[in-house]
C-alpha cells in the first residue's frame, strides 16, 4: 500500500488547520518543534485522505488530540486507525480534556511507545 503524504488536493485543508488551532493543539506544537523529545515532527500531515495532528515519520507514530466532536466520530476514527495500523504507524489519541496541558502525559505515550 503506497502511503501518500501532503496529497496537493489538501493543502488548503492542512494550512486551515494549522491556521485554526486548539489552544491545546498550539501547546503540544510547542513542546514538539523545540525538541524536546529529541525527534523531528510534523502538524496536519496528510496521509492517504487523512489529516494527522502531529506526525513523527522516524518512529510512524500520529498523535491526535480529541475534542468533544471526536465523542460522536467512534466510527470514523477507527476506519482511520485501522488505515494507519495497515501502514504501520501507529496512533496514540489523548482528549483535550486529558491533556489540559500536561506535557508529562505526552511524554509517558511517546516513551510507551519507543519502548514497545
Amino acid at each position: 500500500m503506497a502511503i501518500i503524504m501532503n496529497n496537493v488536493s489538501q493543502k488548503d485543508k492542512r494550512r486551515d488547520l494549522r491556521r485554526n488551532q486548539t489552544s491545546e493543539e498550539k501547546m503540544l506544537w510547542h513542546m514538539l518543534r523545540a525538541g524536546k523529545t529529541g525527534l523531528k515532527w510534523r502538524r496536519q500531515v496528510s496521509i492517504g485522505a487523512y489529516v494527522a495532528d502531529f506526525y513523527c515519520p522516524s518512529i510512524k507514530l500520529v498523535i491526535e488530540l480529541d475534542g468533544d466532536q471526536h465523542l460522536t466520530a467512534v466510527e470514523y476514527d477507527g476506519v482511520r486507525d485501522s488505515y494507519f495500523g495497515a501502514l504501520g504507524i501507529k496512533v496514540i489519541r489523548i482528549s483535550n480534556k486529558t491533556f489540559n496541558g500536561d506535557l508529562e502525559i505526552i511524554y509517558q505515550k511517546i516513551k510507551e511507545h519507543l519502548s514497545s
